[in-house]
């Protein structure tokens, strides 16, 4: 039933300057003020004078809390242990404070989000494939990583636009990524060839491949520029694509003195 509890006073503003005082007071014919649920001054009570008990069924209505409460702990579920075929990259991210901040033993979704870049320093792994589920992840260093396989494969990463890599122990190197379009690799003495293919690509760098013989590069009218130096055995290079003019640097690669371009060999001055 409607209960009416009016606080409701009646003064010049809304009755004019007649208005009745004290316990004479009537109910002013002008005052605009009407009571309803509103104005706060009806409200709904049950009129039931029943006492309810185990016996006659009533159930007070619930909210859907816990419901909800288990749908956030999903939420915040994100990543742990278990989804990474690579316990030491697991180890090696867990313990980055710039990725882990809560130092907690799993990732939730907003940290897995947050992550554009990923270092992994003295890690040992087979596959790189646990990192695509970082979905915004951008660019990636490896550094002094032994316990590699012999030819590692870049191209099972996604969206990494730019990789660093120095000191790793492997021999070939496998990019084929429509997304990179930076690679950076340095004082890795057991690599021997590298292939990649990157119609993004717009800039790569190789420095103190000591055992390099092979370069193949597969690349887009995006290319800029290749700079190649101390790499004492290279002695192929070839690069192919829709290139329109870019740049080469070589130095210190004595067995180097030309480089296939669409087909084209060009013969190289080389200074010592």
């Amino acid at each position: 039933e409607m209960i009416e509890s009016c606080k409701h006073t009646h003064t010049e503003s809304c009755c004019g300057e007649d208005v009745a005082t004290g316990s004479n007071m009537a109910e002013p014919d002008e005052c605009p003020h009407i009571c309803d649920e509103a104005e706060g001054c009806m409200t709904k009570e049950l009129a039931c004078t029943h006492e309810h008990d185990d016996t006659c069924g009533y159930e007070e209505e619930k909210q859907e809390t816990e419901p909800l409460q288990e749908q956030e702990l999903l939420a915040e579920e994100g990543l742990t242990e278990a989804d990474f075929t690579e316990p030491d990259i697991w180890n090696a991210l867990i313990q980055d404070e710039t990725i882990n901040p809560d130092g907690n033993d799993t990732l939730s979704d907003k940290e897995v989000a947050a992550v554009t870049s990923i270092t992994l320093e003295q890690v040992s792994f087979q596959s790189l494939q646990d990192l695509n589920q970082f979905p915004n992840l951008s660019f990636l260093s490896i550094s002094n990583c032994a316990g590699l396989p012999e030819q590692l494969d870049f191209s099972e990463l996604t969206t990494v636009t730019s990789i660093s890599c120095s000191g790793i122990d492997v021999q070939e190197l496998q990019v084929s990524n429509e997304n990179l379009s930076g690679l950076n690799l340095y004082d890795c003495p057991n690599v021997t060839s590298i292939t990649v293919t990157a119609p993004a690509m717009t800039n790569i760098s190789i420095t103190g491949c000591s055992s390099l013989t092979d370069i193949s590069l597969e690349v887009g009218d995006q290319m800029m520029g290749a700079y190649l130096s101390n790499c004492e055995t290279l002695s192929n290079v070839t690069i192919d694509g829709g290139i329109s003019s870019f740049v080469t640097s070589f130095s210190g690669c004595s067995q180097l003195n030309h480089v296939n371009i669409n087909g084209i060999d060009i013969e190289i001055s080389f200074s010592p």
